[in-house]
């Protein structure tokens, strides 16, 4: 298709607008949005190295993300079976939303994200909102992540999303906190499953490394020494996601981001989950890396 670039008359352009209907993913709702706003999204190759799964598991999640690409055009078909259904699933923040994210980079699709308790609780309702959802999903080419999933345990609510992931061509991810609460109906449509368990030292290490990949413009002093002790603290994905956030704006005074401004962080909440169940065990994990 050829396209005329040429330079518009002056009438031409007293009938342009500037500005275009788009549809805002975060906010799910259509707005209208200044061209001159307008910008290719830059995506993220290398998203999949930073999940924490062996190799078998992310070349298998690789497959099915490329095998779909296939199939991008209208949301629904008269073949069963034709989408591509995950289930990551585990304890908070050890990977799931990643995961999700991770395909959505790869594949180059925006990435529209609810929750079970978004589509209702009534079957008639949580069938017209799904479906709308999946409609629209299909029309952007769009991946759908519907968070706790297994909130949807309710034999008529698994039986309206039976029926409507049947006919489905597009890439749905769903995720859990609470495998075993997954109807076993529902857990049998799923093409792929991703179970993980609590963070290990490695697994933090990990992330650590990989929150400090994205700061390469910020004047940061921390060594490999630090890293391992930083990891020895048992804190999840999004507790070092938050300490990191907080520990920068503690440096914000022109001073160097180093590891006694995550250690000046984690040491309040250290006192806020000592408050809670299991938190002896944190403030013992981070008074002895305060003290080496």
């Amino acid at each position: 298709m050829d396209v005329d670039v040429s330079p518009m008359t002056d009438d031409e352009c007293l009938l342009a607008v500037h500005r275009v209907k788009c549809f805002d993913i975060e906010k799910k709702k259509w707005q209208k949005l200044d061209v001159t706003k307008i910008h290719e999204t830059p995506w993220a190759r290398r998203a999949f190295d930073s999940l924490l799964l062996d190799q078998n598991e992310k070349d298998l999640v690789l497959a099915l993300a490329d095998r779909d690409q296939s199939k991008q055009g209208t949301p629904f078909n008269n073949g069963k079976g034709q989408g591509m259904i995950m289930l990551p699933s585990g304890p908070l923040s050890v990977g799931k939303t990643l995961t999700a994210e991770a395909v959505s980079e790869h594949l180059r699709r925006l990435l529209f994200e609810m929750g079970a308790g978004d589509l209702g609780t009534i079957a008639r309702v949580v069938e017209d909102n799904l479906e709308k959802a999946l409609k629209l999903c299909g029309h952007l080419v769009a991946i759908l992540r519907l968070d706790e999933a297994d909130n949807l345990q309710r034999n008529e609510l698994v039986s309206v999303l039976l029926g409507l992931l049947e006919y489905y061509k597009g890439v749905m991810i769903l995720t859990t906190n609470r495998m075993r609460s997954i109807d076993t109906a529902f857990e049998s449509r799923i093409d792929n499953t991703l179970s993980s368990s609590s963070l290990t030292e490695a697994d933090r290490q990990q992330v650590w490394r990989n929150f400090l990949a994205t700061m390469e413009n910020d004047d940061i002093d921390i060594g490999e020494p630090d890293l391992v002790n930083l990891a020895r603290l048992d804190f999840n994905g999004r507790q070092i996601k938050s300490a990191i956030k907080t520990a920068k704006v503690l440096a914000a005074r022109k001073e160097r981001l180093d590891a006694n401004h995550w250690m000046v962080v984690l040491n309040l909440r250290k006192k806020a989950l000592s408050m809670m169940d299991g938190g002896a065990g944190v403030e013992e994990a981070v008074d002895q890396a305060q003290s080496e």
